[in-house]
């Protein structure tokens, strides 16, 4: 079975540093042979299943097995050979700055551990790259530096995931004045440290500081119905004293909840 998908260069080109020229999805049995071609631009594979040889024209060659990757630079020629039921994706980019983006990422001619290859991002770019005109170009040159990032760091995946969840705890549970850092990774199943090291790597902040912008992102909201008294906008954002409320009210925007109030009503008079 194959799925390829081409940029379309007729249509124009957003002559980006570097693109993704194409994309696709093999799965072929045991024995199958692709022809050995040279090719000009680099070009990653994403084992799903089963494994493959790679053979470069020197005679080297490696086995990409599940959930690895591999790849080979601009210039190589490579033969590869399916060893059982093989399947994978691929991707390959070009432009200007390619020899740049294989030392960024670090970027060898073997294979190394990726963890699950991301399906819906390959996916996702097939989509984008069929689109004509740069927009297209532009979106599925992101996708492919998604990509990279995710064959290169696989934790990362599981490391944005998690604090997805974290996201979407404190979104719904914000008012709730017993919600703490503590109790979410309990929820999660986690250390404390290890969600506030993921939460600072990802959102560049600490899980408190997210949970109180947050808090008063909505206190700021509900300032502008005058029938809230300040007590109850702060039961309502997560505060179960109005005069911690006030302090860090004050603390973050430079005035009190009162004086931001009337600062508000002037400005729409």
């Amino acid at each position: 079975m194959f799925k390829s998908a081409y940029r379309l260069a007729k249509h124009g080109t957003a002559d980006l540093p570097i693109q993704v020229r194409s994309t696709g999805y093999y799965r072929v049995w045991d024995g199958w042979r692709d022809r050995a071609i040279r090719k000009n631009f680099l070009e990653l594979f994403w084992c799903v299943s089963g494994s493959g040889e790679f053979t470069l024209e020197d005679g080297t060659s490696l086995i990409l097995q599940a959930d690895q990757c591999c790849c080979y630079f601009p210039g190589d020629c490579h033969r590869i050979q399916a060893l059982n039921k093989f399947e994978y994706y691929w991707i390959t980019f070009d432009g200007p700055r390619c020899t740049e983006l294989i030392k960024t990422f670090s970027l060898e001619r073997k294979a190394w551990n990726a963890g699950v290859c991301p399906r819906e991002l390959f996916v996702k770019l097939g989509s984008e790259i069929r689109k004509p005109g740069i927009a297209g170009e532009i979106k599925s040159s992101a996708t492919g530096y998604e990509l990279l990032i995710r064959a290169k760091t696989p934790d990362c995946a599981q490391d944005t995931m998690l604090v997805e969840k974290f996201i979407s705890i404190i979104e719904t549970q914000f008012d709730n004045a017993d919600l703490t850092v503590e109790q979410i990774a309990d929820d999660l199943g986690i250390h404390r440290s290890t969600l506030v090291r993921n939460v600072e790597n990802i959102c560049g902040e600490s899980p408190q500081q997210y949970l109180t912008e947050l808090r008063m992102k909505h206190a700021m909201d509900l300032l502008h119905d005058q029938e809230l008294s300040v007590k109850e906008i702060a039961a309502r954002t997560g505060f179960s004293s109005a005069n911690y409320f006030g302090k860090v009210f004050l603390r973050t925007f430079g005035k009190t909840p009162t004086e931001m109030r009337k600062t508000a009503i002037s400005d729409t008079q």
